[in-house]
This record gives structure tokens, C-alpha cells and sequence, in this order.
């Protein structure tokens, strides 16, 4: 019997607690009858520790699942694996917090650089790639364009007008679901380094409200 999530997450919030006290007492739920069943079949003995109403935890006892956690290479009570990648997840044991877990896409973005040659492919104007925020070298770039529309930003070049006083600019596409959240940790970022942050979008009431914001951020 693995030891269910609803379990394995009421036993997180119990060693948080007693973190900040020397025992902590719960009422016989559901999920505390299943680390009670778990207990059993562990050979993890309960002793006056329960009785027909509550079950009381204190450091031996969660020492003890922690043991047989380890042995099974599950991540220890109190580590929440909350905001994790599925890989990073998986190093911290063999349960996966689905419901929790950092989206793929958390923190990447899609970005136009100059051409580039790449074998098998026709030469392009430019280069579309998409790539994680951590990997940029945000110092190498003078400004950062936002774009808003797709077809826009496929199309975008170096040469427009409102370009041509930035060397090697960083145009990046923000508005879709796929990529907003990424570009979001972007923008934070580049606030801090006070360079140029340039919006290219619709003249509508939610772009102006963009632009002004970008202008009140640099402010």
C-alpha cells in the first residue's frame, strides 16, 4: 500500500506544526485512518499515540514514516515539491505532485534573434526561438521589445523605424496563454536592469493600458 497523497499532504502540514510545538493531535479523518492503515502494514507501531477519536503525532513517529519513505525514495515529510518541474520532482522521489508542479512553460518565452544558419533548413530573416528567461543574457541586449500580436512579431525586423537607436534589441512575443507567464518573469527581470522596454501592440484600451503601465514601470 502506497501511502495516498491526501495522506502524504495532511502529514506535511503536521510536521510544519511541529515545527512550533511538541506534539500535534488530529482527529480521525479520512485521510488520518489511511496513515494509520499505512502505519500498520509498515510495522510502525502506534501505540497510545491513538485511540477511537484522534491520532497524536510527535518527532519519533514522523522519524519513523520518514525512514520507510526514504527506503521507497519518496521526498521526506515537510518537503513540499510544490512549483517543481517534473524532473526536478522526480529527483526528490518517486511521487509526483501533479497538481502543484511548475507548468513547462512557466518560464519560457519566444524570441526573435537575427538569422541564423541551421542545417536542413532554407535560410529565414530571422531566427524564432523558444527558450527559458534563466538562459538570456539580459546584459548583452540594449532594449526589450514587447510584441503583442503573433503575425506581428513573425514579422518583425530590426529595420523599423522605432528600432533603428538599439543594437541588438530583444523582441519577445507576450500574448498568448503559451507564453505570457514566461514573459511576465521576463519583464520583472528587465525592470530592474532600468534599460528601454518598448511595446509594440494594438492601439486598443488593453494596449494603451499596457504601454502605460511599461511607462510607469521605468518611470
Amino acid at each position: 500500500m502506497n501511502l495516498p497523497s491526501r495522506a502524504h499532504n495532511g502529514l506535511n502540514g503536521v510536521a510544519r506544526e511541529l515545527l512550533r510545538q511538541p506534539t500535534v493531535e488530529k482527529p480521525r479523518r479520512q485521510w488520518v485512518d489511511d496513515v494509520v492503515a499505512w502505519c500498520h502494514q509498515h510495522d510502525i507501531d502506534l501505540a497510545s499515540r491513538i485511540n477511537s477519536r484522534a491520532l497524536r503525532f510527535d518527532p519519533a513517529l514522523l522519524a519513523q514514516i520518514n525512514d520507510v519513505l526514504d527506503s521507497a525514495r519518496i521526498a521526506p515529510l515537510g518537503r513540499s515539491l510544490s512549483s517543481l518541474t517534473s524532473s526536478a520532482q522526480a529527483k526528490e522521489g518517486l511521487e509526483e505532485d501533479k497538481t502543484n508542479r511548475e507548468s513547462p512553460r512557466a518560464r519560457r518565452v519566444l524570441v526573435s534573434f537575427p538569422p541564423q544558419p541551421i542545417a536542413g533548413l532554407s535560410s529565414e530573416p530571422h531566427t524564432i526561438r523558444d527558450v527559458d528567461v534563466q538562459a538570456l543574457k539580459l546584459s548583452t541586449f540594449s532594449a526589450l521589445i514587447q510584441v503583442e500580436n503573433l503575425d506581428s512579431f513573425y514579422e518583425s525586423s530590426p529595420d523599423i523605424s522605432a528600432l533603428r537607436g538599439y543594437i541588438n534589441p530583444l523582441v519577445v512575443y507576450r500574448s498568448d496563454n503559451h507564453y505570457g507567464g514566461g514573459f511576465a518573469l521576463l519583464a520583472e527581470v528587465w525592470r530592474k536592469t532600468r534599460r528601454t522596454h518598448i511595446y509594440i501592440g494594438y492601439c486598443d484600451g488593453k494596449g494603451v493600458t499596457l504601454a502605460l503601465l511599461i511607462k510607469f514601470n521605468q518611470d
